[in-house]
């Protein structure tokens, strides 16, 4: 007996918190890839999974829509196969339609997590988690851009040194340990913005996330400090 209800508890579970593993996958990259040193076994490519495998995630986190679904699949199908072309090719075009089409739909899959979390009446944990993985998408989606305008002019940074700008990859390891510490206000040390565009999505990306986080809070605490009123 107890081995055919733990499956079913963790489907339930599952089922429940629709977040829960877009958060992790999104915890996981965060924490995998800064870790991780250059040149031991680490590849391109193994980013190119782990990213794709958060695009995934982010379509399961949209299951309460089948038409949220099937716009999220209209962007991540040709995200994934025309970065596995590039891989296979070689093609930087190829590449940069890839990052594209993973950037709309990582602002899409944010847009609309904070959507169900913005309209939700009580704070559960379900909830909680969608604010976290709107935040850590933010810092995904400009992850995404930063390597998209060292595709389009390489000077964008000051750290060319790294094969990650210019490869057919989805996004450069470096970029997301820049975006982490631009959304969080640590400031950078080994990435700098050089030019007008690369400094002013780093100034934007402050700002967002500094906004996000004191909205998200805001609301939260309005949504904890309303509910013992609406229970009785």
């Amino acid at each position: 007996m107890r081995r055919s209800v733990a499956p079913k508890s963790v489907l339930q579970a599952l089922a429940r918190s629709r977040f829960l593993i877009l958060f992790v996958c999104l915890l996981g990259l965060f924490m995998a890839v800064p870790m991780v040193p250059r040149g031991h076994g680490f590849s391109v490519l193994d980013l190119d999974v782990a990213v794709s495998t958060i695009l995934i995630a982010s379509v399961w986190s949209l299951n309460h829509s089948r038409l949220l679904v099937a716009v999220g699949l209209a962007f991540v199908v040709p995200a994934i196969t025309a970065t596995i072309f590039a891989r296979a090719g070689s093609s930087p075009t190829l590449g940069t339609v890839g990052l594209g089409c993973a950037l709309a739909f990582m602002a899409f899959t944010a847009g609309s997590v904070l959507w169900v979390v913005v309209r939700a009446r009580e704070v559960d944990t379900d909830t909680v988690l969608g604010g976290i993985c709107v935040y850590l998408l933010l810092a995904a989606f400009w992850a995404g851009i930063y390597s998209l305008l060292a595709r389009l002019d390489p000077g964008s940074f000051s750290a060319p040194q790294h094969p990650f700008a210019s490869s057919s990859g989805i996004m450069g390891p470096e970029f997301i340990y820049y975006s982490v510490l631009i959304i969080t206000t640590m400031g950078p040390e080994e990435v700098e913005p050089l030019t007008g565009p690369a400094r002013a999505w780093t100034g934007l990306e402050a700002i967002a996330g500094q906004l996000f986080l004191a909205v998200f809070i805001a609301r939260l605490v309005g949504m904890h400090a309303s509910q013992p009123h609406k229970r009785e």
